[in-house]
């Protein structure tokens, strides 16, 4: 066989596994559209909670919380660590919303398939998404509220949307009034926007008693006893 010095040299890992173009495209669309399936159940009113049970364990989690089911997930496929990586940083940014993205996530794909099946290419659909997502923004910054710290009525209303499918039910308006209690003492005014330093709210917990929430308002002393 004649060598070509044009012809890339590429070396795999022992087990890896190539898919090519169209192929690889497909599989990724899949992947996404399996996420979107399998979390979508749990959103809304009626969602449904899940039960992930470990292999060859006796480990149960019941949740419907989409960020704790991704994390129990043993995702392998690179197209569908993407997604979870998307729900991730959802998570680590607004602490909410991970279904919805995902579920968001899947249904792009999935008319992205059939723009596909339509002779469309992937990038003139990239494309479209851009321009759609842009002019999402723009709307919902249009339809934006200001929320105020002395707002409680709605602060509380938000943190009873983030902690849902938490697991903790039973002590929801406690929980909520701790949290929005916690962070309006901590919060500071500046450039005109209210901040906080998560570090200045330490949260302890009791496996003793796991049905109470309680907000103690001082400073904490790391302190070592003398031998």
């Amino acid at each position: 066989m004649a060598y070509n010095p044009n012809q890339p040299v590429v070396i795999f890992k022992d087990n890896v596994e190539r898919t090519p173009g169209q192929e690889a495209l497909r599989s990724n669309i899949m992947a996404a559209k399996v996420l979107g399936a399998t979390v979508r159940t749990t959103l809304g009113p009626r969602g449904m909670d899940k039960m992930l049970v470990a292999k060859g364990s006796d480990d149960i989690v019941i949740t419907n919380d989409g960020a704790t089911i991704l994390h129990e997930l043993a995702v392998e496929h690179p197209g569908a660590k993407l997604v979870v990586e998307v729900a991730e940083t959802q998570d680590d940014e607004c602490g909410d919303g991970t279904t919805t993205a995902v579920v968001m996530i899947g249904s792009l794909m999935e008319q992205a398939e059939k723009l596909i099946d339509t002779g469309v290419h992937a990038s003139i659909i990239a494309k479209g998404y851009n321009l759609g997502m842009n002019k999402a923004l723009e709307i919902l910054d249009s339809l934006a509220i200001d929320v105020t710290p002395e707002d409680k009525p709605m602060l509380l209303q938000i943190a009873k949307t983030a902690m849902t499918g938490k697991s903790i039910e039973n002590i929801m308006d406690q929980a909520c009034e701790v949290i929005v209690d916690a962070v309006s003492t901590v919060a500071e005014e500046k450039n005109g926007k209210m901040e906080i330093n998560e570090d200045d709210i330490l949260v302890k917990t009791k496996r003793a008693d796991s049905m109470t929430a309680e907000l103690v308002k001082g400073v904490l002393i790391d302190k070592v006893r003398p031998d």
